[in-house]
């Protein structure tokens, strides 16, 4: 059990990554998603807990050995199964902390929509909020003009008369989320993270018909309204499927495609899968050439 008084991890890797500017033109960094942790009675890890520890290992083992040192890691969210489960959220704490925290690795945590807490009424983030941190954020990474953004896909399961009785959304109310888009700069370089993915015509034969988890089509619409055509975004990441993917994202008016890419393979494991896997980032500051190298461990 851990102590009461514990700091979310959002809350220690800020710390972190503020006390350890980066040095030189290249930003390296990891993004993964979808560990799906999920506490047992007797104490030992489970499927899910054993993978996503064996892919914290090989972290650490290609930072030891100088084959990638990241200067902090994107984890998309999913960190447990059940968001109601606050044994998981303690594991998955437990885990990242001794493997990334205390080895000083920061680690920042997009919210999915299994850490909601669905048993309540109304979808309760308040386990994620305690062991995680913030649901959404900007982090602005120090010695360079890099600012990574994690944003909250909200999950609702009201039906209305636009959306299917499941469904995410960008914040809608105040507009917390959009207003991070819409305040970027052309001072600076972006990254962008959130969990459930847009359904785009790349996308659309590997995310389940049945999926109603997806972003709607107005929400991509908002989305790339809010970003202004001189801003620099670097690359997009969304996690929730649990595959490995990359493809282009047309902004409006923008000169390119940006990289959008899915990382999904955590720590989750089914009958089909037999794999983790996450991508090692390389972003050359100086020119904004941006690289993706596709690590994989067997389970």
């Amino acid at each position: 059990m851990l102590k009461s008084s514990i700091k979310p991890l959002n809350c220690i890797s800020r710390q972190l990554l503020n006390n350890t500017p980066v040095i030189g033109k290249l930003l390296r960094f990891i993004v993964l998603g979808d560990t799906h942790i999920i506490a047992s009675t007797t104490g030992e890890l489970g499927k899910n807990a054993s993978l996503y520890n064996k892919i914290l290992f090989e972290v650490n083992f290609r930072k030891d050995n100088n084959s990638f040192n990241p200067n902090f890691i994107i984890h998309g969210g999913d960190v447990v199964d059940k968001g109601d489960d606050q044994a998981s959220f303690e594991l998955f704490y437990q885990l990242t902390y001794d493997e990334l925290i205390h080895k000083g690795v920061p680690v920042f945590i997009s919210i999915g929509n299994h850490d909601y807490d669905i048993t309540k009424s109304n979808p309760d983030f308040g386990n994620f909020r305690r062991f995680i941190g913030k649901t959404r954020d900007e982090v602005h990474i120090p010695g360079t003009k890099v600012i990574y953004i994690y944003l909250n896909t909200h999950y609702c399961s009201k039906r209305s008369s636009l959306e299917p009785a499941l469904y995410s959304y960008f914040s809608s109310k105040k507009n917390e989320d959009i207003d991070f888009l819409k305040k970027m700069n052309s001072s600076n370089l972006y990254l962008i993270d959130f969990h459930n993915p847009f359904r785009f015509k790349e996308c659309n034969d590997i995310i389940h018909q049945d999926d109603n988890y997806y972003l709607q089509w107005h929400q991509k619409k908002l989305f790339r309204n809010s970003v202004n055509s001189n801003v620099k975004v670097c690359a997009i990441f969304s996690h929730h499927m649990h595959t490995m993917k990359k493809f282009k994202f047309d902004f409006n008016n923008h000169p390119s495609k940006v990289p959008f890419l899915i990382s999904g393979k955590g720590g989750n494991c089914s009958s089909t899968t037999n794999y983790g896997s996450y991508y090692e980032v390389t972003l050359d500051m100086s020119t904004s050439k941006i690289e993706f190298n596709q690590i994989t461990i067997p389970i």
